[in-house]
């Protein structure tokens, strides 16, 4: 049985997540906490969630909103994989964005099962929650 050092697991979800990324034509950056604020539009938020968690190495799945997809409706726009055991339900909103009726639902079943769905509307919330 081959055992793999927690550094290797580290490096390993790094050159992925750096792999996803190049292939979908996206370049991981280090974002400031004030780079992306309340106003602007969710899709800069979007960016710059994607590229924080490129670069921490962090997994992440996310929901394209403008997109068709499979993906179960009200489903959070990120599921996080974080270091250390860590997993965060996040749905990034613009200004006063409301969360949808089926959104709202899923955030109910995820807290039911001692889950919390996170809201944030800046990169300064995601760094705050994070």
């Amino acid at each position: 049985m081959v055992t793999y050092s927690e550094e290797d697991v580290r490096r390993f979800t790094e050159q992925q997540n750096r792999n996803r990324a190049i292939a979908i034509g996206e370049k991981p950056a280090h974002i400031p906490a004030d780079a992306v604020e309340a106003g602007q539009e969710v899709s800069v938020l979007h960016k710059a969630i994607k590229d924080l968690c490129v670069s921490l190495g962090w997994q992440y799945f996310y929901n394209q909103p403008h997109k068709r997809s499979t993906a179960t409706k009200g489903q959070p726009d990120f599921i996080i994989a974080a270091s250390r055991g860590r997993t965060y339900y996040v749905e990034a909103k613009a200004g006063t964005g409301r969360l949808s009726e089926d959104q709202q639902c899923v955030k109910e079943q995820l807290e039911a099962n001692g889950h919390i769905l996170h809201v944030v509307r800046s990169m300064s919330e995601f760094k705050e929650l994070i």
